[in-house]
């Protein structure tokens, strides 16, 4: 179960990771809006808070 909570919470940041360099991407070529900013930064924030709850329940097990 830990193992499984661990492989969750590299996986998400891998994502957040991912999210972080499209932004970058996006404002490097100039097409970032601040729709698509907005979109990307929510989905980063959604992420830490799944991090966050993954710790909680890692450290409660």
């Amino acid at each position: 179960m830990k193992e499984k909570i661990k492989q969750l919470i590299a996986e998400h940041l891998i994502r957040r990771g991912a999210l972080k360099i499209t932004l970058h991407n996006y404002k490097a070529t100039g097409v970032l809006t601040d729709a698509i900013r907005d979109r990307i930064l929510d989905e980063i924030n959604e992420i830490d808070s799944v991090i966050e709850k993954l710790k909680e329940i890692l450290k409660a097990i």
